[in-house]
């Protein structure tokens, strides 16, 4: 059935990627506002010291238990199956999908329980710096933070049941409702609770998350069921699926966790600072690098399943092309004007200057690894389309060696600080892309190589001259103007930026980057409602 603009704001399915892609975007850029104003509103309150590091901390054990049974882990093995299961008998995947929730729910809660009672000792492992009442207010924090998980437990399941519809609207809305959850709890109460408020903001924003997407679930077919059914083939091949990539979520974990760990002995702040500039470096993946992986990966698992390999080829090169093409550009302007993005989005209340240097050094460092963080998404999902789970895992235990190993290094021996550990986080990334990549490349027979090696070169090149545009202006503009106020640093950061914005696009079009042909036909149909086929190509 043929896709129309329309049937977005209905909460239709979308079949082809990139309109999905483009659609889980714009939201992801929306999410993304509401995460700096959040991180703005936290800033401007506490100050990067040690509220925001307690607060920080306290998310890491719920975070872990929530990244490795649900995040990815879940999807990775759900979508697939479900997806083959739907073919064959749309009753019985409903059934298979309620026998998995209900599962995860049981694993979860006992998992959450046991990190409850054993919280002390566990929050002392994960931050050894954090010592009498910081230590104390950590481990409450992060018991009343446990709620989290059982809840996105179920929203992970409605995710899974929507990106198989491909009904990406209101997949892509929850991360939105959860950032808006926790900005209307800060307010509702941080005044009444002090910091512990933080953490119930967290749960009501946990809560939106999933309450936005039940109602596309309910409609999709799901129905909440009492069942349990291990014997059930496909169950048994989820969890086999999930097992590998659980493992290698737990080795991504040890990454974050070997920042926390490294950050608690130094300086107080220092988790705050890395956690804030991470957000900010994160924003190409979120708006780009992960909406292409996901709105690709029902492609990729429906056509390895029809066994179409030429298919899942040409639909991975576009999406890796896709990537780049928004990504390199991003990373440039973040590298450029990193101090200017961290006065414009922190800099207020107690958030002051030293914060703010110590902030965009760290953002610069964590920048050198975004092209590499932006595509891990899409190449692990590659893996997950063909059934193997596996890859992603060992590649994972390498770069986690890597990062533990350099980030104490640098951070602690070399004297370099939470920048150190930093680096070294970028530095682990970029191995984790290219180990995986260079597996997948063996394992396809290659890629469209050609096409990704020429276009990514003139990506490239129209990505540097726009960071000079960049450069230039930036200079022209703070030396005639200044940069005493928000205003006028925000003014040189939207001339700077702008102008850097349309040399890239100039010369890329001058380089015949079919991407900008690409996205001025998706925004030219969508202005004229037309219906969107043949945009995967």
């Amino acid at each position: 059935m043929a896709f129309k603009i329309s049937s977005i704001f209905r909460f239709g399915p979308i079949k082809n990627f990139t309109p999905a892609a483009f659609l889980i975007g714009g939201l992801s850029l929306v999410s993304s506002i509401l995460g700096m104003l959040r991180d703005r509103i936290l800033a401007a309150h506490f100050g990067a010291g040690e509220a925001l590091d307690i607060y920080y901390a306290a998310f890491r054990l719920p975070d872990l238990v929530f990244n490795i049974l649900i995040f990815g882990a879940l999807s990775s093995a759900f979508i697939p199956i479900f997806s083959q299961c739907l073919t064959k008998n749309k009753k019985k995947a409903f059934e298979i999908a309620g026998s998995v929730l209900n599962l995860i729910l049981v694993l979860i809660f006992f998992i959450s329980l046991f990190c409850v009672i054993f919280a002390p000792q566990l929050v002392k492992i994960i931050v050894p710096g954090f010592t009498g009442e910081k230590l104390k207010t950590t481990v409450e924090m992060t018991r009343i933070m446990f709620l989290s998980p059982i809840l996105l437990s179920i929203s992970g399941v409605f995710s899974g049941i929507l990106t198989t519809f491909k009904r990406f609207l209101i997949y892509a809305l929850a991360p939105i409702m959860y950032n808006v959850g926790i900005i209307g709890g800060f307010y509702l109460f941080v005044p009444q609770l002090g910091i512990y408020g933080l953490a119930w903001a967290v749960i009501l924003g946990a809560f939106c998350h999933m309450l936005i997407q039940l109602p596309g679930a309910f409609s999709s077919g799901f129905r909440f069921n009492l069942s349990f059914n291990l014997k059930e083939e496909s169950i048994r091949k989820i969890g086999k699926l999930m097992f590998p990539r659980s493992l290698s979520l737990l080795v991504n974990q040890f990454n974050i966790l070997a920042v926390t760990i490294i950050a608690s002995i130094l300086m107080s702040g220092s988790l705050a600072i890395f956690n804030l500039a991470n957000n900010l470096a994160g924003i190409p993946l979120t708006i780009f690098g992960a909406p292409f992986a996901v709105a690709a990966f029902p492609v990729l698992a429906f056509s390895f399943n029809r066994k179409r390999m030429k298919k899942f080829v040409q639909v991975f090169s576009t999406a890796f092309i896709r990537i780049s093409f928004f990504v390199i550009p991003a990373t440039v302007l973040i590298l450029v004007l990193r101090a200017q993005l961290v006065r414009l989005v922190l800099g207020a209340g107690m958030f002051d200057w030293e914060d703010t240097v110590l902030t965009f050094q760290v953002l610069g460092f964590l920048a050198l690894s975004l092209f590499f963080q932006s595509l891990s998404p899409l190449v692990s999902r590659a893996f997950f389309a063909i059934h193997n789970t596996w890859i992603p895992f060992i590649s994972g235990v390498v770069s986690a060696i890597v990062n533990i190993t350099l980030a104490f290094l640098f951070g602690k021996i070399m004297g370099m600080g939470i920048g150190g550990v930093a680096l070294a986080f970028s530095v682990a990334q970029t191995l984790n892309l290219l180990l995986m990549l260079v597996i997948l490349h063996f394992k396809l027979g290659g890629f469209e190589d050609q096409r990704i090696l020429s276009t990514t070169a003139k990506i490239v090149l129209a990505s540097i001259a726009g960071g000079i545009t960049v450069q230039l202006l930036k200079y022209l503009v703070g030396l005639n103007l200044g940069t005493e106020t928000f205003s006028k640093v925000f003014i040189q950061t939207a001339v700077s930026s702008s102008g850097g914005v349309l040399v890239f696009l100039v010369l890329a079009w001058y380089l015949g980057i079919k991407e900008i042909s690409a996205v001025k036909d998706l925004l030219g149909k969508m202005l004229k409602n037309k219906k969107l086929e043949g945009l995967n190509q």
